[in-house]
């Protein structure tokens, strides 16, 4: 806060003594304050909340019984961690069109990873569901006719 009224001051000072470039970027740099203010914001609600979520994660994992709760925390703690800074550099405006092609390029190879986990690994799976489904469409329209 301290820094802000310096700058101010600094915007004042420059500006009647008549150095317009100074002004120029000394209202630049007091314009872009707020926007770190929210960054900073961003990645103190993304620590917060990744913290939060990677500690549900283990205890519904372990009240579930299953193994590896801490690694899936893990995952899901730092899945948060990653998006808030990436959230927190778009506010700075650094990097916008990086950022945008690496979270396309990581959505897009979390689809590919899941498609191709649940086509090769679940194909049995998958079979008997849409059989049950067809069998379901199947006996719900014979009771309409």
């Amino acid at each position: 806060m301290k820094w802000f009224f310096v700058i101010a001051t600094l915007v004042v000072v420059s500006d009647l003594l008549g150095w317009r470039e100074a002004t120029s970027f000394l209202q630049r740099v007091l314009s872009y304050v707020p926007q770190v203010l929210i960054a900073v914001f961003i990645m103190l609600a993304g620590i917060v909340l990744g913290n939060f979520v990677g500690k549900v994660v283990c205890s519904a994992v372990d009240a579930a019984r299953l193994s590896s709760g801490s690694f899936l925390a893990g995952i899901a703690r730092w899945a948060i961690y990653v998006f808030s800074f990436m959230a927190a550099l778009v506010q700075l405006d650094i990097a916008e069109e990086l950022i945008q092609i690496l979270f396309t390029g990581f959505v897009a190879m979390l689809a590919l990873a899941g498609g191709l986990a649940f086509g090769l690994g679940g194909r049995g799976h998958a079979e008997h569901l849409i059989n049950q489904i067809r069998k379901d469409f199947t006996s719900s329209d014979r009771t309409r006719e």
